[in-house]
């Protein structure tokens, strides 16, 4: 398993910050674990090998409590059976501290 992520704060406010992250995970035995034919045929199409995630987020703090932002996630699962379904969603949000 990978995770990194980064994330910068703008000058000249240091009010504006942008994020990133990726993880990724792989087993590279789970092939030999549930193998095609056996009885454990039907999870093929439930156990993944492979899995990728990545967002973008901006966030803006409108004051000292009042933080808004908006992001992005991309999801892509392969699975046992070599289905590889992805997710692209777009996340808006507001945040109060108190």
């Amino acid at each position: 398993a990978l995770r990194a992520g980064i994330q910068y704060y703008l000058p000249p406010s240091g009010r504006l910050m942008i994020s990133a992250n990726y993880t990724q995970a792989h087993s590279g035995n789970l092939a030999e674990l549930f193998p095609r034919g056996r009885a454990e045929i039907e999870l093929l199409s439930r156990v993944a090998d492979r899995s990728h995630y990545a967002d973008l987020n901006l966030f803006w703090d409108a004051t000292p409590a009042i933080r808004v932002g908006l992001s992005g996630q991309y999801t892509k699962v392969l699975y046992l059976d070599g289905d590889a379904p992805h997710n692209v969603r777009v996340m808006g949000q507001a945040l109060y501290a108190f």
